[in-house]
């Protein structure tokens, strides 16, 4: 498709970010908490696809390429911002309320929002790793290339963030 896209195929186009637009949002979404940045993040990282498609030189995945464009997005996103990123008991009050007498469904959101905590303890860079390899799915030379860092760094960030999330899980008496 990105050879389609690189001399002007506007339905390449269409069908590229209809293949990638969620992909993209997740990522930006994970690295920003933002949805009105996220959504920018897409639209930008599309359009200088359709700048720079021609650059593609297919030494890497597609999904790599463009994800290490909505990278650079969102770091832009991320700089230009005055204040830090919201934090999630900012939103306390716009989450469901749990019903009671629903042990397990309470239990479960008990676990993610621990979890949600631990993740947000990470350091950025382990945080990314993670996402990008357990939810995004990638292989370590994928996220290696996104991250600009070699494949071993790659597995020390994984191999300290699975580490700082057991530890967190048992300080807040989750089981994992």
């Amino acid at each position: 498709m990105l050879a389609l896209i690189a001399t002007g195929d506007q339905q390449a186009m269409i069908r590229f970010y209809k293949a990638f637009e969620s992909r993209v949002y997740a990522f930006a979404m994970r690295r920003l908490s933002n949805p009105e940045e996220a959504e920018s993040v897409v639209v930008e990282t599309m359009y200088e696809v359709w700048k720079v498609a021609k650059n593609f030189k297919g030494e890497s995945r597609a999904e790599t390429w463009l994800l290490g464009i909505a990278k650079y997005k969102s770091l832009d996103k991320l700089r230009a911002r005055d204040t830090e990123t919201d934090d999630i008991e900012d939103h306390a009050e716009t989450l469901a309320d749990e019903a009671p007498g629903v042990e397990q469904l309470a239990y479960a959101k008990e676990r993610a929002h621990a979890l949600s905590d631990c993740v947000d303890e990470l350091p950025k860079d382990q945080s990314e790793a993670l996402h990008l390899v357990y939810f995004e799915g990638m292989s370590v030379e994928e996220v290696s290339e996104i991250q600009s860092i070699p494949g071993g760094t790659v597995k020390t960030r994984l191999f300290h963030a699975r580490k700082k999330l057991k530890d967190c899980l048992e300080r807040n008496s989750i089981e994992i």
